[in-house]
């Protein structure tokens, strides 16, 4: 008996101990969302690149993100094509909300691509198949109907029956 409550005792404590660990590992590390937003409109931006220390996240279709990282300092870089990018240093303790609105950045004008060579590129015919309307009349009849796709096969291609 007294062995049966000693090997119950020893697995209460392990399962408890467990549990503690558990505990702490959540308490070392937080949940960041937030939204990223066009900084003039107020546009949410989908697909935006949200990095906080070695964590990365895309935005959504509604440009939100969630990512968890670590407590302590991190610095969180926000970026989307077209738009200037954002960097920041933040102290996380606990579940944060980042929410980052993105100025827009440079803007190009048109832009004009020729090649550095000109390649002479020859007529090969390719697509173009004559087919004599005596070849038409010969041709083996499918339900009734010519088959237009037998008279068309190539020599080499062609399938003994």
């Amino acid at each position: 008996m007294k062995q049966i409550l000693l090997v119950l005792l020893m697995a209460f404590s392990v399962f408890w101990l467990q549990a503690q660990e558990t505990r702490v590992q959540e308490a070392e590390t937080a949940i960041v969302s937030g939204y990223v937003t066009d900084a003039e409109t107020g546009e949410r931006l989908s697909d935006a690149h949200v990095r906080i220390g070695v964590h990365t996240a895309l935005t959504n279709l509604y440009g939100y993100y969630s990512l968890r990282v670590s407590t302590g300092l991190h610095t969180a870089t926000i970026s989307y094509i077209g738009y200037t990018t954002h960097n920041e240093d933040i102290l996380f303790r606990s579940d944060t909300i980042v929410s980052i609105a993105l100025k827009a950045g440079l803007e190009l004008s048109e832009i004009t691509v020729t090649p550095d060579q000109t390649r002479n590129v020859e007529d090969k015919g390719l697509g173009n198949l004559r087919v004599n309307l005596s070849q038409l009349s010969v041709s083996p009849l499918f339900l009734g109907e010519r088959d237009v796709i037998k008279t068309m096969q190539f020599p080499c291609l062609q399938v003994m029956w």
